[in-house]
């Protein structure tokens, strides 16, 4: 039984979502796993505890952003860990700097949250990750074109690079669902689920439910995901919806801890991203047997819904096919059963020698 230490930030995304779940699935496998939380201390409260497993230990780093580096440095050099994961891409190349500097010793697995030019896109991160990624005693990419972009953009081996798909928390999602839910069904209800920033492609969404809400007015758009009201992303959002006559038609919910039980209820779920690692939220919705309406943002996602059967998708910023795609989805009422299998957990599993 080895002894394991997961780093995440405390902000609620998919990333940080798929840390814990994979520290569940180590823990299912037999190991003792323990969790690191980097906290500004700006931000409010930590939206991920209602996701961590109420017996694992957790530890906080809570200051301000410019000190976390040091904090966390103090922190890994007296741990007592045989393995680090991470799943971001800064805490990633921090955490492998402090092996080069000798400050960490133990083992550290890395997955890649994004494909590598969203996370080139911050400052020095490629040049950092190029040096520091060798280091990992396992890199972990979501898709076979991640892999590929990450072996060519870092200069990597390509046997060093593991792809595992993402795994979905079903055991989660069974008992949320529990909770009982239903929106108003003289509408047809449209669910997204996402952080309400620029990389979501909103704008696209409501552009696009403008044009299904005008050949339907009995339609509404939910949004769940973590925004601010004073964000120049948000009000430009609010901009569009006040321009398309929209304000009685899309709610954004906020973040909320039980996801589930909107996007069961809802008639199709939507996702219009410019990019994407995996979007899960997109599994998460076929296996809830709800059908998908959501922009090609990777490969993956082309080979993966099957138009007419579960969902249609179609190419980035294109909201007039993306209505399309969303009165299209919403009329598939029988979907093929989503089966999960476990070769996903056992290749997590298997990180742990």
């Amino acid at each position: 039984m080895a002894k394991i230490l997961l780093v995440t930030r405390t902000t609620c995304g998919g990333s940080q979502r798929m840390t814990i779940l994979y520290g569940k699935i180590l823990e299912k496998a037999g190991h003792n796993v323990e969790i690191l939380f980097l906290k500004n201390s700006l931000q409010k409260e930590n939206s991920l505890l209602p996701f961590v497993p109420k017996n694992w230990k957790i530890y906080t780093i809570n200051c301000r952003h410019r000190w976390l580096f040091i904090k966390m440095a103090m922190f890994l050099r007296k741990c007592k860990h045989e393995y680090i994961f991470s799943s971001l891409a800064g805490i990633n190349s921090d955490i492998l700097l402090l092996k080069k500097l000798g400050l960490v010793s133990c083992n550290v697995i890395v997955r890649n949250n994004n494909m590598p030019d969203v996370n080139n896109k911050h400052v020095g991160i490629k040049k950092k990750l190029t040096l520091l990624l060798p280091l990992a005693s396992s890199i972990i990419a979501q898709t076979d074109e991640m892999k590929n972009e990450m072996v060519q953009c870092y200069k990597l081996n390509s046997e060093d690079v593991i792809v595992i798909n993402n795994p979905i928390d079903t055991d989660l999602i069974k008992e949320k669902i529990k909770e009982d839910f239903s929106f108003d069904k003289r509408y047809t209800n449209y669910v997204a689920v996402a952080r309400v920033v620029p990389q979501k492609d909103y704008d696209t969404m409501l552009r696009a439910f403008a044009i299904v809400h005008g050949d339907n007015p009995m339609s509404r758009l939910y949004i769940i995901g973590n925004y601010k009201n004073n964000d120049k992303y948000y009000q430009s959002l609010q901009t569009i919806i006040k321009n398309e006559n929209l304000s009685d038609s899309v709610f954004f919910v906020g973040l909320q801890n039980n996801p589930y039980k909107y996007m069961k209820a809802a008639d199709c779920f939507c996702l219009s991203s410019e990019i994407e690692g995996l979007p899960n939220v997109m599994l998460e919705a076929m296996y809830l047997g709800i059908p998908v309406a959501i922009t090609e943002s990777i490969p993956f996602i082309k080979q993966t819904i099957q138009s007419g059967k579960n969902g249609y998708s179609c190419p980035i910023h294109d909201y007039h096919s993306f209505a399309d795609c969303m009165k299209k989805a919403a009329e598939i009422k029988v979907l093929p059963l989503y089966i999960t299998d476990n070769t996903t957990e056992k290749a997590i599993a298997n990180l742990i020698s």
